[in-house]
C-alpha cells in the first residue's frame, strides 16, 4: 500500500498488537475522499491480520436482515468492511451496534427476507472498518463504538509516481519517467483516478512494446479532456459557467447550465477546483482570483 504513512504505520502497530494476543483488531472509521484507497487499506489490513475480509457495499436501500446476514457469516477476528457506510438508515446502522456491543445478530428469515425479531444469534469477535467520504452522516452512537479513526488524504505527487508506476507494471505498460509523472500529476492525488487513466491507456494502446513518453501521455489525456493543468473538460465548463455569471452562483443553476447532477458536481467537479484553489463556496459558487487567472488564461469566456 503505498501512501498514507502515518496511518499505514498506525494500523500496522494494531496488527502487530492484536496478532500477539489473538484478538480482533479495534473497530476503525476511515474517512476521506472518494478513491483515495479505504477499501485497499481494508483489504491490506485483513492480510496483515492474516484473516479475511468481508466486503458489504451498503446503499440507502441496504435492509437490516441482509447486514445481519453478512455478520452472522464472519469468523474469529474476521474484518467486516462497510463501504459508503453513511447511506445506511438509522435502523440499519443499530444492527451494527447490537454486533459491536454483544456479539449477536438477530436471526434472518431466508424465505420471507427479514430479520425474526426476539430472536438472537451469537457471532465471532471480529473487527469491523468503516468506509465512509461523509462521516457527519452517520449517527453519532455509530461513530462513538468505532475505536480508531483515520482520515485519508490526497497523496503527494511523488506518492502517485509509486501507485502509477506499480499499476503500470501489473498492466504491463510501459512508461518514461517523464509519463509517470504526467499520470501522477493528472491523477489528482487519488489512486483510483490513476488507476482510470492507465487503464484508459492499456485498452488504446496497440503495441504493448512501445515505451509512453510525455507527449504520448499529454496525447492520451487531452483525448479524455484532461488539459496541461489537469482539469477536465466538466471543470472547465463549470469555471465557464462561474465567469459568465456575476456574483455568486447556486449549485442548482450550475447543474442545470451543466446537465449534472449534484452529487456528481460536488464529489468530480468541485472536489478538484476547490482543493486548487480556483473557487469559494459559500452562500453560493464563486471564482477566486486564481480562478478568474485561469479562466482569462484559458479563455474560456
Amino acid at each position: 500500500f503505498c501512501g498514507q504513512t502515518d496511518i499505514v504505520r498506525s494500523l500496522r502497530e494494531h496488527c502487530a498488537g492484536a496478532i500477539a494476543k489473538n484478538i480482533p483488531l479495534p473497530h476503525t472509521n476511515l474517512q476521506g475522499p472518494s478513491g483515495s484507497g479505504k477499501t485497499t487499506l481494508a483489504e491490506c489490513v485483513a492480510k496483515e491480520r492474516g484473516t479475511e475480509c468481508h466486503p458489504f457495499y451498503c446503499s440507502c436501500g441496504t435492509k437490516r436482515w441482509q447486514l445481519a446476514k453478512h455478520l452472522a457469516k464472519v469468523n474469529a477476528c474476521d474484518v467486516v468492511f462497510l463501504d459508503e457506510a453513511h447511506s445506511l438508515e438509522d435502523g440499519v446502522q443499530e444492527v451494527a451496534y447490537e454486533a459491536i456491543d454483544h456479539l449477536r445478530v438477530h436471526e434472518v428469515d431466508d424465505e420471507k427476507k427479514r430479520i425474526v425479531e426476539n430472536t438472537w444469534k451469537d457471532i465471532k469477535p471480529f473487527a469491523m472498518i468503516v468506509a465512509t467520504d461523509q462521516s457527519g452522516k452517520l449517527k453519532n452512537a455509530f461513530l462513538r463504538r468505532l475505536t480508531l479513526s483515520y482520515t485519508l488524504t490526497r497523496y503527494t505527487v511523488d506518492e502517485m509516481r509509486l501507485v502509477v508506476s506499480n499499476r503500470a507494471a501489473e498492466l504491463g505498460v510501459l512508461l518514461s519517467p517523464q509519463a509517470v509523472t504526467r499520470f501522477a500529476e493528472a491523477s489528482g492525488g487519488l489512486p483510483r483516478r490513476a488507476r482510470q487513466l492507465l487503464q484508459s491507456l492499456h485498452t488504446c494502446l496497440l503495441d504493448p512494446r512501445v515505451t509512453i513518453t510525455k507527449p504520448m501521455a499529454d496525447c492520451h489525456l487531452e483525448s479524455l479532456g484532461i488539459d496541461d493543468d489537469n482539469l477536465t473538460s466538466d471543470q472547465r465548463r463549470y469555471l465557464r459557467t462561474l465567469a459568465a455569471r456575476t456574483g455568486m452562483v447556486g449549485i442548482v443553476t450550475i447543474s442545470i447550465a451543466l446537465g449534472l447532477d449534484e452529487i456528481t458536481l460536488r464529489r468530480e467537479v468541485e472536489a478538484e477546483l476547490i482543493h486548487k484553489g480556483l473557487i469559494d463556496i459559500q452562500r453560493g459558487r464563486t471564482l477566486t482570483a486564481a480562478g478568474r487567472a485561469y479562466v482569462a488564461q484559458r479563455r474560456l469566456v
